[in-house]
């Protein structure tokens, strides 16, 4: 989606606020199992392999302290799938 589809969206939801109710599982929009992730720790070389292996194009990173961020090749311009 992209950022000119958004103000689109919502003024199409506005007269049905129902449907912002929907949950996304329901839709099967995102990832719910077999979620891939790498550690802060680990070197940008395993999480290459990662994006390839899995043919993703975003990864979430967790730290020790349970905190994470997502390292996204496609917001970079890198990778398109």
């Amino acid at each position: 989606m992209s950022a000119n589809e958004l103000p689109f969206l919502t003024l199409q939801f506005e007269q049905d606020m129902e449907a912002w109710a929907v949950q996304l599982g329901e839709l099967g929009i995102g990832t719910f199992g077999n979620v891939i992730v790498i550690r802060k720790e680990e070197p940008i070389a395993r999480a290459v392999a990662l994006f390839c292996e899995h043919r993703i194009s975003s990864i979430p990173v967790v730290s020790a302290d349970g905190s994470s961020s997502v390292w996204s090749l496609t917001r970079q311009g890198l990778y398109t799938m």
